[in-house]
């Protein structure tokens, strides 16, 4: 895994993640450098578009997909971590959204002391992963977010 660009800041209750500039104010991949980067990446990065919007609402942080493709995300709290089980890889179609971030859920694994163990998993109870156009888990060749061509990892600013 290499980590391409700085962290990227907001401070605002929305942000759009895209591949190119024309596509509005936000996050934007295509202006990540990297000398050494691979034609997998290249071939994701074309397929981005839109991109993502991530949005903070009152019952979590929501992914709405406007690219082309369907995006994958994974946190703690999409799914109860249970004994042996890790959290679901969900696929957002375009044109679709979900929940990437439960705020209830969040606060309920830490009263239960239900954290994640596992380096398949986001380390801060406070993140989630997205990856763009490529998935990952048990039904994927990928196995971990990492193998993934193109992905990003959200970190939350959350009252702890």
């Amino acid at each position: 895994m290499q980590r391409v660009g700085r962290m990227y800041n907001s401070t605002t209750e929305c942000v759009d993640v895209f591949a190119d500039s024309s596509h509005g104010n936000g996050l934007c991949l295509g202006k990540l450098s990297n000398e050494k980067r691979p034609d997998a990446v290249k071939r994701v990065r074309d397929h981005i578009g839109h991109g993502i919007q991530i949005s903070c609402e009152d019952d979590g942080v929501w992914i709405y997909n406007h690219s082309d493709y369907p995006v994958f995300a994974q946190s703690p709290t999409l799914d109860f971590i249970t004994k042996g089980r890790l959290p679901a890889v969900k696929k957002v179609q375009p044109g679709y959204s979900t929940r990437a971030f439960d705020f209830e859920r969040c606060r309920e694994m830490l009263e239960c002391e239900k954290t994640p163990q596992s380096g398949n998993i986001p380390d801060d109870p406070f993140s989630f992963r997205v990856s763009f156009a490529k998935g990952w888990g048990p039904n994927y060749t990928r196995q971990y977010p990492s193998c993934c061509p193109c992905w990003i990892e959200v970190f939350l600013n959350v009252s702890r």
